[in-house]
């Protein structure tokens, strides 16, 4: 995990050819349904079909179960970056950017 200064997040996944998942929500009366899964599985194959080679997403460090889902659909940590502190903003620690490397065959293929 490369330590970088996460402003440079665009000009990264430019280079990596990279397919950014913005983010993914599920209401909590709805988790655990597969549904995240779904969604992740979909835009995966959107950027495929875009004719990107790696998808990317960020996420917070600290939350280590969002951490073991987003690893469980094969993104693994490649760089992180401190959260600034700022008045605005009320999230402290880490924020990481996940990276599958290639984009996956689905499950459904």
């Amino acid at each position: 995990m490369r330590p970088m200064k996460f402003m440079r997040l665009m000009s990264i996944l430019r280079q990596l050819n990279s397919w950014y998942i913005c983010g993914v929500a599920v209401l909590p009366e709805y988790r655990e349904r597969g549904i995240a899964s779904k969604l992740i599985e979909q835009s995966t194959q959107l950027g495929r079909q875009q004719g990107y080679d790696n998808v990317s997403l960020t996420a917070m460090l600290e939350k280590g179960r969002l951490i073991s889902f987003y690893e469980s659909m094969g993104f693994e940590i490649t760089h992180s970056a401190p959260i600034v502190e700022h008045a605005k903003i009320s999230a402290k620690g880490h924020v990481v950017l996940m990276e599958t490397g290639s984009i996956p065959a689905l499950v459904s293929e």
